[in-house]
């Protein structure tokens, strides 16, 4: 049974989702990652989601631009990656892990028809439910 759940039932709906608009301050961006807990923020402009930023792109934009002031400077476009792996909620589970295992990614966006973001879909929800 637990192979036919939908994502939808699992997701973090979009309440629960951490995003930033492109112009977005770096650490404006990493305090939004933080307080959403999951790792990972969607860049959304003009309300499509444009982009993903996680915990290694801060890293990597970290040292890439050393000192406080390098890092401050930059906004959420500057780090982000533009090719956000994404699934739509009717989706069953087993195919988000699927994509997840594929691309060696925790986490993923779930977006409408428009590309317009409206939940997320974490490792440990595949977890919680038995499937990974």
């Amino acid at each position: 049974g637990r192979q036919l759940l939908r994502i939808a039932e699992l997701m973090h709906g979009q309440n629960e989702l951490p995003v930033v608009g492109p112009d977005e301050p770096a650490r404006s961006t990493l305090e939004a990652m933080t307080t959403g807990r999951l790792g990972v923020v969607a860049v959304v402009d003009q309300g499509r989601l444009a982009g993903v930023v996680t915990d290694g792109d801060v890293r990597r934009a970290l040292l890439a631009h050393t000192g406080k002031d390098a890092f401050d400077s930059l906004s959420a476009s500057d780090i982000m990656g533009s090719d956000p792996k994404t699934v739509a909620a009717e989706a069953l589970a087993t195919e988000a892990l699927a994509l997840m295992e594929e691309h060696a990614i925790t986490s993923l966006f779930i977006t409408d028809k428009e590309g317009r973001p409206c939940g997320i879909l974490h490792m440990h929800d595949l977890l919680r439910a038995g499937l990974a």
